[in-house]
């Protein structure tokens, strides 16, 4: 029988539904206070768990309708090795140097939807993708320069609620952006945006991301709707 220790053990501060994710000996994580007025991103030591830093991001007005057990700090970061790229609700996205410095903050978007956002970035390449159904609001579905924070592409999608995270697949020659929402499944050109294919099933309130298997994948509703594999 294998017996685990605990090799450390911290508290973090404040409040937060994110991950964490690792990039060899640091562990990056998001946090947000109560009411959202105020929320970080924190970078640990993988080794000892020791704050190495925290960086609180430009406060903004904090988005309604956000419900406790969600909360200000539920989106998961990601990085390329060189910068880590957060969302945080109404503060936007937001992008940091591996010394916790700010490098481009996006808040051009009206987050307004019911329970709050869970949605997470994908980094593709040289773009930052974020996709988010908002019931209240317009969706968000936009590609960002990583480096610049620069709006690269900009498209459409109806009204929903969606609290997953888009995926990128390679399909023969190509990759595509997949992403279920608003009643349906759809695949995008990473690069432009545009629209490649569309399947109708899941309702207008999706949670879990999309899982990919070696010939097909599976986009699960969450609530009361359909599972769906398609290929």
């Amino acid at each position: 029988t294998t017996l685990f220790r605990s090799l450390w053990k911290i508290t973090t501060p404040d409040l937060g539904n994110s991950s964490p994710i690792v990039w060899e000996d640091k562990i990056f994580i998001t946090s947000a206070t109560s009411k959202g007025a105020s929320r970080t991103v924190h970078c640990f030591s993988s080794k000892d768990g020791a704050k190495i830093w925290s960086t609180p991001i430009p406060e903004s007005i904090p988005e309604t309708s956000v419900l406790g057990k969600n909360g200000y700090a539920s989106s998961t970061p990601v990085t390329d090795g060189e910068r880590v790229i957060v969302f945080l609700g109404s503060s936007g996205l937001v992008c940091l140097d591996f010394a916790g410095k700010i490098q481009w903050q996006y808040n051009n978007l009206n987050i307004k939807t019911t329970h709050g956002t869970g949605s997470s970035p994908v980094i593709h390449g040289d773009l930052v993708l974020f996709f988010h159904d908002q019931n209240q609001s317009d969706s968000i579905c936009i590609a960002l320069d990583k480096k610049t924070g620069k709006e690269v592409w900009k498209q459409k999608r109806d009204k929903g609620m969606t609290w997953c995270t888009p995926v990128v697949i390679k399909v023969g020659d190509h990759d595509e952006v997949i992403f279920a929402g608003s009643g349906t499944v759809r695949g995008y050109d990473p690069a432009t945006g545009n629209e490649l294919w569309k399947l109708q099933g899941p309702t207008s309130e999706v949670v879990p991301t999309i899982v990919v298997g070696s010939e097909l994948a599976y986009s699960a509703s969450g609530r009361n709707g359909p599972t769906i594999a398609f290929r």
